[in-house]
């Protein structure tokens, strides 16, 4: 559900004032075929604010901030009329509506998002950005912050100018409470499973680790682990299907995030997390074999004295977030890992290297000259980062937002992404 706002300001191509405020507005009360002269109500700071109200209550207001280039002529300071580069930058300012505020008072947190929309003459959007916020103001001056920030040259504005005037459309959603601000009991699902697991509460299946025997449940594995299922599928209680190669300890906490146990004990995992990569990856448990990766990446134990065996064992188990932060840590390193052993290691791994000796290129293409530092971040927001260069958390983030399968290389979670949205749109191609 939307609420369409519009404020025009007059002659704009003529327009020498720093502060500028909306002339008429279009509001939820106006006749669509009307514009009405805009009042100045004040904000919560006392600033002056158009009231143009939304379907909910809400009082909006837009006000433009020019900022020029300047001559001096006569010993005035004049605005230099043949510079194009002179920019419009435009606030959205905000007074709730009564439930609102008290939303707010009982510290519920309240997200607002609305669209800033510029139409050319013929109608079609020139420009546009979705703003949000969550504390009751879009734009604060004391923050240098881009997110919600709208800015135009005043080359851009002057071809959208309808009889000299700047119009501005705001499309706002309605506000809606963020569901983290309520305490919620968990779904009693994975604590009620993890009994059964412990207790063997109708158990129609078991493992034999060592000497000792772990019940589970048939549709439990079936649900959550293929792998485990297939082996279990046709036994009957008295047949304990064998594992081999880990400890009834480590299995069992396998099994416990399986059973639904998705906060594994941190130290566990740090301590363990090599048997649980090992045992996690062989039965096909991706999530707690990242959890695993994790917790070593997190503990900040890995430096340029261990880098290179966490970089072989990461390769080897296929241990993708490992594996970019140990390869990190080597480029890091390079000056003096190169010089030391650590190569002669790296050589009984061929591919290991190669891939080491790949990233070190690629790393040394992507640095800037000293001399850039400070410009850096300008330019960063101007280049589109190719997925190649997303981090794997990244990537892996956006496959779980998907549903999809988050095993393999990096090459294969990109290469996932990229069909996925190539199919949906030749999907949406094909709709149209």
């Amino acid at each position: 559900m939307s609420s369409t706002l519009l404020f025009k300001f007059n002659g704009f191509g003529n327009l020498s004032n720093h502060n500028v405020l909306a002339d008429e507005i279009h509001d939820v009360g106006t006749n669509p075929s009307e514009w009405r002269e805009s009042s100045r109500p004040t904000n919560a700071r006392g600033n002056p604010l158009p009231e143009a109200k939304d379907e909910w209550g809400n009082v909006w207001g837009i006000h433009i901030i020019a900022h020029y280039f300047y001559v001096i002529n006569d010993r005035r300071r004049e605005i230099n009329p043949y510079v194009d580069q002179h920019e419009y930058e435009i606030f959205v300012s905000k007074r709730e509506a009564n439930n609102s505020v008290v939303s707010r008072s009982l510290g519920h947190k309240i997200n607002s998002r609305a669209h800033i929309i510029v139409r050319d003459t013929s109608g079609t959007i020139a420009k546009e950005k979705l703003i949000s916020s969550s504390t009751g103001s879009f734009f604060d001056h004391r923050k240098d912050d881009d997110k919600n920030r709208f800015s135009m040259k005043r080359a851009e504005v002057m071809t959208v100018l309808e009889e000299n005037a700047f119009i501005i459309e705001l499309k706002i959603e309605r506000d809606y409470i963020d569901r983290k601000t309520f305490h919620f009991p968990c779904s009693p699902m994975a604590k009620n499973a993890l009994k059964m697991l412990t207790s063997g509460e109708d158990a129609d299946c078991s493992f034999l680790v060592g000497d000792t025997v772990i019940y589970a449940h048939k549709l439990i594995l079936k649900l959550n682990t293929e792998l485990l299922h297939t082996f279990v599928v046709g036994t009957d209680d008295n047949s304990p299907v064998k594992i081999e190669g880990t400890s009834p300890e480590i299995f069992r906490f396998v099994l416990e995030y399986i059973y639904g146990d998705d906060n594994p004990d941190f130290n566990f995992l740090l301590e363990h997390y090599e048997d649980v990569i090992e045992v996690s990856n062989k039965y096909g448990v991706i999530g707690l074999k990242l959890q695993a990766e994790a917790a070593k990446i997190s503990s900040l134990t890995i430096d340029d004295s261990n880098v290179t065996e966490h970089l072989i064992f990461a390769h080897s188990k296929n241990c993708v977030l490992l594996k970019e932060y140990a390869t990190s840590i080597y480029i890091s390193k390079f000056d003096d890992l190169v010089r030391s052993s650590s190569l002669e290691e790296l050589a009984k791994s061929p591919d290991v290297l190669r891939e080491l000796m790949i990233a070190v290129a690629d790393s040394m293409k992507k640095s800037v000259p000293t001399g850039y530092s400070r410009t850096l971040p300008r330019i960063i927001r101007k280049i589109t980062i190719p997925r190649s260069d997303s981090t794997v958390n990244d990537l892996i983030g956006e496959l779980i937002d998907l549903d999809l399968d988050i095993d393999g290389t990096k090459e294969t979670l990109i290469s996932r992404l990229d069909e996925y949205h190539k199919a949906k749109l030749c999907s949406s191609e094909a709709e149209e």
